[in-house]
């Protein structure tokens, strides 16, 4: 099968334990997930629980990409501001800026 890794077992070869192929009906994706009916069979109070932890990581998931998006906006402020520094190190590193003679001079007299 194209895309998973091969093992062999008792000289068989087929993708990995577990792995379904990504034409497999959504029939066959029930064999391979956990007991559908788990948390129906649960008592009232673990339902709430796990509602609540559901609700719970909604928000956390909201908090996270509001982070998210202000880091963008963030980080695409400081490029602008870092640009003319970049620009400026990758000229001096491609040797297309050349420092004035009297800077050049003092440097050497520091012994740089």
């Amino acid at each position: 099968m194209e895309g998973f890794r091969e093992h062999s077992t008792a000289g068989e070869k087929g993708p990995l334990p577990g792995a379904v192929a990504a034409t497999a009906s959504p029939q066959s994706l029930v064999e391979y997930s956990p007991d559908v009916d788990f948390i129906e069979r649960q008592p009232l109070v673990v339902k709430y629980r796990v509602y609540t932890l559901k609700k719970l990581q909604t928000k956390c998931a909201v908090l996270e990409a509001k982070y998210l998006r202000e880091f963008h906006s963030i980080e695409r402020k400081f490029a602008a501001i870092y640009e003319p520094l970049l620009k400026k190190r990758r000229q001096i590193t491609n040797a297309l800026y050349e420092r004035k003679r009297s800077v050049r001079d003092e440097v050497q007299g520091r012994g740089l």
